[in-house]
């Protein structure tokens, strides 16, 4: 029904009519008894809520009904199916979020993985991509190779070798080959035999370190050589440097300093 008009009007002295009065009452009488509609409700007439009953029927509201969630009591439960667009707030105001069918997004603040399971490790594999690393064998390690490749599960390489210098020889770089592998230490020990010429050290190929005793001095050290063997006085000594961490070994510098003389017979244990 539209806005109730009155159908007929009376003025002073004139005579009642009695069906024109009956349907003045019976127009409103109608409206009253149950047919009150919104346009006959005042848009300021703030009804109380206690007066209005409880919506139970499905489909009464629409998601566009609603324009806040905030103030939605713990105690109504869980929405068990949830759209969220456009939404803002606090992370502490999202509790959980079920109905899913496809997980979100890297962008979306999620991780594009539908499983995981213990000892799964996640890594961004692209711009924007998460992937996942399943869980390696027990006793190997994670191993990085740098930026723009994936990070793997790897074992702790070493090698344990030995090879001889006669220091005599003028300066000259060997490759030293048969690890396996690329090295990122060398650890070095090493003597010429019946003297108490000896030497102990380790290098990385950008620092090196390295403890020697000579035929005439105590001990002493080098901090840019990872070998040393002097025969005689200071002025004849042999030492060496890696100069390269190689994909099979290393590549060693021996450089010579006056007329040393002997073998040096080093032992070797490369990691990588």
């Amino acid at each position: 029904m539209s806005l109730i008009s009155k159908t007929f009007t009376f003025t002073a002295g004139a005579t009642i009519i009695a069906s024109e009065h009956n349907t003045n009452f019976d127009t409103l009488y109608s409206e009253i008894n149950g047919n009150i509609d919104n346009a006959n409700i005042k848009a300021s007439a703030a009804i109380v809520d206690s007066k209005l009953a409880q919506i139970t029927t499905a489909g009464k509201i629409t998601g566009d009904a609603f324009t806040s969630l905030a103030n939605i009591p713990s105690s109504a439960g869980l929405v068990p199916a949830i759209n969220v667009q456009g939404g803002s707030g606090t992370n502490s105001t999202i509790k959980q979020i079920t109905g899913l069918t496809t997980p979100l997004s890297e962008t979306q603040g999620g991780t594009g993985q539908t499983t995981i399971t213990q000892g799964d490790l996640l890594y961004g594999s692209a711009s924007n991509v998460i992937s996942k690393l399943a869980a390696g064998t027990s006793g190997r390690f994670l191993k990085t190779l740098g930026a723009g490749a994936n990070p793997t599960w790897s074992n702790l390489s070493y090698k344990a070798n030995s090879f001889t210098r006669d220091i005599s020889l003028t300066d000259s770089s060997v490759s030293i080959t048969g690890t396996g592998f690329q090295p990122t230490l060398v650890v070095f020990i090493g003597c010429i035999g019946n003297s108490k010429v000896a030497s102990w050290g380790f290098d990385t190929a950008s620092s090196q370190f390295c403890i020697f005793s000579g035929s005439d001095t105590n001990f002493s050290f080098y901090n840019t050589r990872s070998c040393n063997f002097r025969s005689g006085s200071s002025s004849n000594e042999t030492n060496g440097a890696i100069t390269s961490m190689d994909s099979d070994g290393f590549t060693i510098l021996f450089t010579k300093t006056g007329s040393p003389t002997g073998t040096a017979d080093l032992k070797y244990a490369a990691f990588g």
